[in-house]
């Protein structure tokens, strides 16, 4: 799991300069709006950094260190994966600022005339879909897991235990 959280710092790190990218591609469009998907983008990305360490955390608490050995392994495992979940949240508060990156910038692309507009459309619906998930998940977790089948918690959950047989 530690490899995987390196690789998702590595991925934060790329985005970054794909920011930047599509700034000064859409930025001929609108230059307001182009500034304001960079400052979304750059905040959503900052979120997800710093969720990761939601990742991290089950390694450290299971990781047998002396001062945790006042606490037994089923209230280890039970904080383990309160992690886990924890980041299904975080990554959805990103997710949900992120559709904001995709609403304008599904916006500029329509607006672009060097791209298909139907890319554009493409780009606004999915920013429609992002915040659905999430809100669902905030408030209707039962519900989320039907229709959305979250499959990113399942993953991780299957993940925790391959890595640590713990849960």
């Amino acid at each position: 799991m530690a490899t995987r959280f390196a690789g998702e710092m590595t991925i934060y790190a790329c985005a970054v300069p794909l920011v930047l990218i599509f700034y000064v591609l859409l930025s001929p469009v609108n230059r307001h709006l182009a500034l304001l998907a960079v400052f979304f983008n750059l905040v959503s990305i900052a979120i997800e950094g710093i969720n990761a360490l939601s990742h991290f955390a089950p390694l450290l608490i299971l990781g047998g260190a002396d001062y945790l050995k006042s606490f037994d392994l089923h209230q280890l495992q039970a904080l383990a994966l309160l992690f886990v979940n924890l980041h299904a949240y975080g990554f959805g508060i990103s997710l949900t600022i992120f559709s904001f990156v995709l609403l304008l910038e599904g916006y500029l692309i329509f607006n672009s005339g060097y791209f298909p507009k139907t890319i554009g459309v493409l780009v606004a619906i999915a920013a429609i879909c992002y915040p659905d998930n999430s809100f669902a998940l905030f408030l209707a977790p039962a519900f989320q897991a039907k229709i959305f089948r979250d499959s990113y918690s399942f993953f991780h959950r299957r993940t925790c235990h391959s890595a640590c047989g713990c849960l």
